[in-house]
């Protein structure tokens, strides 16, 4: 009788005392183990971090789609390695998304640590830019990406300046000091990137690029091998072919941009740059010389009329609206009615290129100008005023090829070339957007 009642005792205690040891038993350990329920839970566990950058060690790469034609992405990853480099004191290598699957020895894409520019091959890439509407763009972090993707250039190139600005030179992910850079993983930002259209864009006030889309003509002009003045009806495009001082217009029809005719040799003068003028159905030709002015037949060819002008003149365009013209007078830009007589000046800036042709539309004036003789890495510019003679912007447009003029037709604009190297003048349809650089 007295063992079991010490049996009994026993058991008693010892299911008094279970609850304690139950309650022991879900604390955590030292180096981990089960976790508290989370009634009892008295923090919020830390985010697991992507780190892009370790005391000014680079520990990902960056990443741009495979190029044949265009540069574009070229340049936005080697924008945004610069800009990186600079600011964390350290070296991105940059690559192109292209790889061999079978090569030994290469690591598989998701297996490796990057960041994605633009629509590159990657799953998280295609995954990313499948969630954008017109004029978004998404800044993803996976564990082992960061996704920089568009809809388009202009988006993309929104999306590159605030994951610049916004997330690494100026936020709680950057640590200046220690140069190091992490982000959260599952961090995203899906934004629009604003209004896309050319005014828009424009009136931003960002930095542009004039990018060259594709090449819609390009003949030999024979003797006449120098491109100079263009001009557009929105049917047919007419380029200026000139040498020692007497040329040709060709005439070529933009639906299927073939050749459609050719003038007979005209003096031309310089023949530096040619408008329509909607309103009289005419082409106007700024000759350079004599202060001399040539209206052409659309339809012929043939010339209808000159007239000298009480001013010098080097490039010209026309205002539908208006019924008047812009005109370039050595440094300025002259505003006249349909009779040439002047209304305004505007000032044109000197930003060290060669003054070239004009266009113009309802909203602006586009002056583009080529880079000097001499210069290691020419590129072009195309100057952008209103109207009312407001200096908007520059467009800057990647290329060594000299332009000559720019026209347009509805929303597609172009630039004529003059490429000497071949003698062969060549017409691109160029698309403007935001620059990052």
């Amino acid at each position: 009788m007295k063992n079991n009642i010490v049996r009994l005792l026993s058991a008693v205690l010892s299911l008094a005392l279970l609850p304690a040891c139950l309650l022991c038993a879900c604390k955590p350990g030292r180096n981990g183990g089960d976790t508290t329920p989370a009634e009892e839970s008295t923090g919020t566990p830390e985010p697991r971090l992507l780190t892009v950058v370790d005391k000014g060690e680079a520990k990902l790469e960056i990443v741009r789609p495979e190029e044949k034609t265009s540069g574009i992405m070229t340049r936005f990853g080697q924008a945004l390695r610069t800009k990186l480099g600079n600011y964390f004191q350290t070296y991105f290598t940059i690559s192109e998304d292209w790889y061999n699957e079978n090569l030994s020895g290469v690591t598989p894409p998701k297996e490796r640590y990057e960041i994605l520019i633009g629509a590159t091959n990657r799953a998280e890439s295609k995954a990313a830019i499948s969630e954008l509407a017109a004029g978004e763009y998404i800044i993803r972090v996976t564990d082992r990406k960061v996704v920089i993707a568009g809809y388009d250039n202009n988006a993309l190139a929104v999306a590159l300046r605030y994951f610049f600005v916004e997330m690494c030179k100026y936020s709680d992910y950057s640590d200046s000091e220690t140069n190091s850079l992490a982000f959260p993983i599952g961090l995203e930002v899906k934004k629009s990137a604003g209004a896309s259209d050319l005014k828009s864009i424009i009136r931003s006030g960002s930095d542009l690029t004039g990018e060259l889309v594709s090449r819609v003509f390009k003949s030999s002009g024979g003797q006449y091998q120098y491109a100079q003045g263009g001009a557009c009806d929105g049917e047919y495009i007419y380029l200026v072919y000139m040498k020692n001082d007497v040329g040709v217009i060709k005439k070529v029809r933009m639906s299927d941009w073939t050749l459609v005719a050719t003038s007979e040799q005209i003096n031309t003068g310089h023949g530096n740059d040619m408008t329509y003028d909607a309103n009289n159905n005419r082409l106007v030709l700024v000759n350079m010389a004599d202060n001399m002015i040539t209206f052409i037949s659309p339809e012929t060819l043939g010339v209808i009329g000159t007239k000298k002008l009480n001013y010098p003149s080097y490039a010209i365009a026309y205002n539908t609206s208006t019924g008047g013209y812009a005109i370039a007078s050595g440094g300025e830009i002259l505003i006249t009615n349909d009779k040439f007589e002047v209304s305004n000046r505007i000032p044109i800036r000197d930003f060290g290129f060669v003054g070239q042709g004009m266009d113009a539309d309802a909203n602006f004036i586009y002056l583009p100008q080529s880079a000097q003789s001499g210069v290691k890495n020419k590129t072009n510019i195309i100057q952008v005023y209103g109207w009312d003679g407001q200096y908007i912007t520059n467009v800057t447009v990647y290329t060594s090829i000299e332009s000559e003029t720019v026209f347009h037709s509805g929303n597609d604009y172009y630039i004529y070339f003059n490429d000497a190297a071949y003698s062969a003048p060549e017409v691109y349809k160029v698309e403007f957007f935001r620059d990052f650089k």
